[in-house]
């Protein structure tokens, strides 16, 4: 561990990613001077036995498939252990459901504190807004784009997701 952690020394400090996190895995004699959210993702991921089941939020309006329900728990997954990640497959398949679930999931879990800012094609902004309203009507969304969209920064605070396209970003 102490070769692995040396590689990372950069000006007197070691510089470690939190998917390397497993890396400080010391002894209990060794004085841990570092960021303690790191050591405690350390523990996590040395008990790590696998992604939860995570029950569906209730303001969801559509059971979810087996493969969306993974989805959902793999994203949960990846915001306890603070990674990022990408929720890919087939065009069809039900990526906006398990992200709108997800979105859902942390609103009634009060564990959305800002509003999420989702970027996309602007020719897909109309089928978000569908989508939030048939699956997640209790969630509030901003469609940011347009020539009117400075007048509308001012209610991002008041919404749960921010659309935004790639050309303005």
């Amino acid at each position: 561990t102490l070769f692995e952690l040396k590689d990372k020394l950069d000006k007197n400090k070691i510089k470690i990613k939190p998917y390397e996190a497993h890396l400080i895995d010391l002894d209990e004699n060794i004085k841990w001077l570092g960021n303690k959210e790191l050591q405690r993702l350390s523990k996590k991921l040395k008990t790590f036995e696998g992604i939860k089941k995570v029950a569906p939020p209730k303001g969801l309006s559509v059971k979810l498939r087996d493969y969306q329900q993974f989805g959902l728990d793999w994203l949960m997954f990846l915001r306890e252990f603070r990674f990022g990640g990408i929720l890919a497959d087939d065009m069809g398949l039900g990526k906006t459901i398990q992200t709108l679930a997800l979105i859902m999931k942390l609103k009634e879990q009060n564990k959305l504190k800002k509003p999420i800012l989702i970027i996309l094609p602007t020719s897909l902004i109309g089928n978000w807004k569908v989508e939030v309203e048939k699956f997640t009507p209790k969630l509030k969304y901003l469609a940011l784009y347009g020539s009117d969209r400075g007048f509308k920064f001012r209610d991002i605070d008041k919404v749960d997701i921010v659309f935004t396209t790639y050309s303005l970003v």
